[in-house]
């Protein structure tokens, strides 16, 4: 019994010092946070030598950086577990994006014990936990849809859409003037039914090609008449179509030159914050998914103070008159918003005059006139006044239109018939700047 009891504290002995003798495994957490401060340093080399796939490591590293054209990376370790001959680490990153944007996500690496040094088993998940094999970070802009012109009665004026531009390749020109007059005879042509596009002079644009270089923007028209020119011009390779994002009249025959110039004007208004997303992406460049996403912000609808209904009437107003130099300014006097603007073709010849000639103001004065005789000579609507056909106002003859006469009425009778006698009198019989103050 003492025999046994002594080689049983002999074995025990031996056992303790076995086990204190025994070293245990190094800690896989130095290679994990060099691993990291690599990455962050743009040491990717490095890095993907601390793996077992180092070129394809490096890679995956230096191509998501670029792709995310990121300006720096924070990395902070929260754990890491060892099982035996296996290590796993958790890890928050956060990566600094252009434009003071951010992109955080925890991920994790798994590292194997290969004759005692630690090495990361290289997947792409390591980077972020929803890649994939061959696949990459990527940085991508989501553009803000841009907002549309309404009239003030909401009906869309512009909206987003597309336009083609038309132009020559003066290196691929044999002969500019053919060119010249192939071009011209084409857009003159679409013009005569459609005069949303623009008319061309041969000699002009022949004159115009020969002291330019390189390319040559001719026109912009719309994606239709686009379409239609690609086809009649397509056997001459030296003009093309490049289509481009343009706010696109929703009907080219409202108010024209005006829609044209606001959209001009409010151009910058139109567009909103863009958004952006980081992708999956495959070395390729085809995105294989979303893994993070901020929606872009619309800008509001720009509003203008035509009103559709009013424009349409006034244009089918002066086409009455079409024959003239017939013109319409329609405003709303409360606010003095343009409510319409319509001229005929004729009037068209002279340039915008609706707008940029200078007319006397004429009978729409009376209403400044009457203001006037109610305020300060104590008239009211239902004061009888003088219409007679013509009068003399301090030499000055004033008429009536074809010299009607009415005889004494009612204020009201002698404004609705736009009596020029009555008005005449009522300023005659005004102080010196009465009529100038209301006026203003």
């Amino acid at each position: 019994m003492r025999r046994f009891l002594s080689l049983l504290v002999a074995s025990s002995l031996a056992a303790t010092s076995l086990a204190a003798c025994t070293p245990k495994p190094a800690s896989a957490e130095p290679v994990v946070k060099q691993f990291l401060s690599d990455w962050a340093s743009q040491d990717f080399d490095g890095a993907g030598d601390l793996s077992d796939n180092p070129s394809s490591a490096s890679d995956t590293l230096q191509a998501s950086w670029d792709g995310l054209q990121a300006e720096g990376v924070d990395t902070q370790v929260t754990d890491v577990k060892l099982n035996g001959t296996t290590a796993t680490a958790n890890y928050h990153v956060t990566w600094d994006l252009p434009k003071d944007r951010e992109l955080s996500y925890d991920a994790t690496m798994t590292l194997n014990r290969i004759n005692d040094e630690w090495k990361v088993r290289w997947m792409p998940s390591a980077l972020h936990p929803q890649l994939g094999a061959n696949q990459h970070l990527e940085l991508r802009a989501v553009n803000a849809e841009r907002a549309s012109v309404i009239s003030s009665d909401g009906a869309d004026v512009l909206t987003p859409g597309t336009e083609y531009r038309i132009l020559v390749d003066l290196d691929k020109t044999n002969d500019k003037t053919a060119t010249a007059r192939t071009l011209a005879a084409a857009l003159n042509a679409a013009h005569a039914t459609d005069n949303t596009v623009p008319t061309a002079d041969a000699a002009d644009l022949a004159k115009k090609l020969a002291d330019a270089s390189g390319t040559y923007s001719v026109a912009l028209v719309s994606t239709q008449q686009g379409e239609a020119l690609k086809k009649t011009l397509a056997a001459n390779q030296e003009i093309t179509f490049n289509e481009e994002p343009a706010m696109v009249p929703t009907d080219p025959t409202f108010a024209p030159d005006i829609v044209n110039r606001v959209a001009s004007l409010v151009e910058s208004d139109l567009e909103g914050a863009n958004g952006w997303e980081v992708a999956a992406v495959s070395n390729e460049g085809a995105v294989i998914g979303e893994l993070d996403y901020h929606a872009p912000q619309v800008a509001p609808a720009v509003k203008i103070s035509l009103d559709h209904n009013v424009q349409k009437a006034a244009e089918e107003a002066v086409n009455l008159r079409a024959d003239m130099k017939t013109m319409l300014v329609a405003i709303r006097p409360s606010t003095g918003e343009i409510l319409a603007v319509a001229q005929t073709d004729l009037a068209d010849q002279d340039g915008d005059l609706a707008l940029n000639g200078q007319f006397p103001p004429g009978s729409t004065f009376k209403i400044i006139t009457a203001s006037a005789g109610i305020q300060d000579e104590g008239l009211s609507p239902d004061s009888i006044v003088p219409c007679p056909g013509s009068m003399n106002i301090y030499g000055r003859i004033v008429n009536n239109y074809n010299q009607f006469s009415l005889g004494d009425v009612p204020m009201t009778t002698a404004f609705a018939k736009s009596c020029n006698t009555t008005f005449a009198n009522i300023s005659e019989q005004l102080q010196k700047g009465q009529l100038k103050d209301m006026g203003a």
